[in-house]
């Protein structure tokens, strides 16, 4: 089982691929449930 940090780790690795790749997409992201992630990003 993976820890939160991890999870955490893949859930911003998934976002900015997103960005990257599909950054029409990009604008749904805010759409996203707020879930108090931990890490922060500046995206």
């Amino acid at each position: 089982m993976k820890t939160k940090i991890e999870l955490e780790k893949n859930i911003l690795d998934i976002i900015m691929k997103i960005h990257i790749e599909f950054p029409e997409l990009s604008k749904y992201i805010s759409e996203m449930p707020d879930n108090n992630l931990s890490i922060t990003t500046n995206i």
